[in-house]
Order: structure tokens, then C-alpha cells, then sequence
């Protein structure tokens, strides 16, 4: 009857184990078919080569107030639960080290333009007229960013930014 007992439960972990390795391939490989998806030619026709100081004049943008997210928790609220942000108003994020980001609009009542900015001040990715109060869609840099700066909607037309742009980052934080 042991030998029954431990051989029942032997088999019932072999088939648990084989049952989570099955689920983590699939969640690998549709992670991989995501990533598939992405448009090389979107990022070779909106990213420039990287700059150095010698090939562009870095921007300085100006702010009538620029919060800083630094904290975990600072990043994690953001500007989730306002209702209006000053027309030149913003916050930027810093974060430790450069990576690929992704922001969420959970609980963000205002559309955002979302500016990604690598650790040389240059704009890797902006998406515009995000939508508001939803989890749906994730907003990520495609490529690795260390700052992120979240303005309202139609602020980086208005202000003549756009992916490729290189900024005077150090003024900023």
C-alpha cells in the first residue's frame, strides 16, 4: 500500500510539473509571437542613428513646473487620479537604468503625450493623445529609455518634439 500510495503521488507531481512547463511554453511562445509583431520598419523609420553631442544641438525644454517621479511609489501613482494638469506642466520619471519602459492609464483621467528618453537625452519614442483611464493598451518605449516624461496630450507637437530629437536632459532632472 506505500509503494502504491508514494507511486500515486509521484505520478500526480510528474503531471503537475508537466502541466506548468506546458503553460510556460505557451506563455513563451506567444510572448515571442508580441514581439514578432513589432514593425522593424516603424523603428527604422522613426529612430534616427543615435546621436552624439557633434551630430545635433540638444534641446532644452522648458517647463512651468516638471514633478520628478523617482520612488517606487512616486512612479507607481504617476499621474493617475487628477483631473488637469497646467498646460505646461509635466512629470518625468527617472529611473536607475536604462531599459525598455512600458506605461499603463490606469486611474489617468487626462490623455498624455508620453515622451521616452535614453540616458544620452535623446527621444526614442513619444506616443501622443494616449487614452485615458484604461489598462488595455500599454504605451512602451520599443527601445531602452532611463527617462520618461508624461505631458498633456498635444504637447510635443505644440512644442515641435518628436522621436529622434536629442534634449539637454541634465536641466530636466
Amino acid at each position: 500500500m506505500y509503494k502504491k500510495n508514494l507511486f500515486q503521488k509521484s505520478l500526480i507531481f510528474i503531471s503537475f510539473a508537466l502541466v506548468t512547463i506546458l503553460i510556460c511554453g505557451i506563455f513563451y511562445a506567444g510572448g515571442m509571437l508580441v514581439l514578432n509583431k513589432v514593425d522593424k520598419s516603424k523603428i527604422s523609420s522613426q529612430v534616427k542613428s543615435p546621436a552624439t553631442k557633434d551630430d545635433l544641438k540638444a534641446t532644452v525644454l522648458k517647463f512651468d513646473k516638471l514633478e520628478k517621479a523617482i520612488t517606487a511609489e512616486e512612479k507607481a501613482v504617476g499621474l493617475m487620479n487628477r483631473n488637469s494638469l497646467c498646460d505646461n506642466c509635466g512629470m518625468i520619471f527617472i529611473f536607475p537604468k536604462e531599459k525598455v519602459q512600458e506605461f499603463w492609464m490606469k486611474n489617468t483621467f487626462i490623455s498624455l503625450d508620453i515622451i521616452f528618453i535614453n540616458e544620452n537625452g535623446k527621444i526614442v519614442e513619444i506616443h501622443q493623445n494616449t487614452k485615458t483611464n484604461q489598462t488595455n493598451e500599454l504605451y512602451n518605449s520599443i527601445l531602452p529609455a532611463k527617462y520618461t516624461i508624461e505631458t498633456n496630450a498635444g504637447w510635443s507637437l505644440k512644442n515641435g518634439i518628436s522621436t529622434g530629437d536629442l534634449i539637454d536632459i541634465k536641466s530636466l532632472i
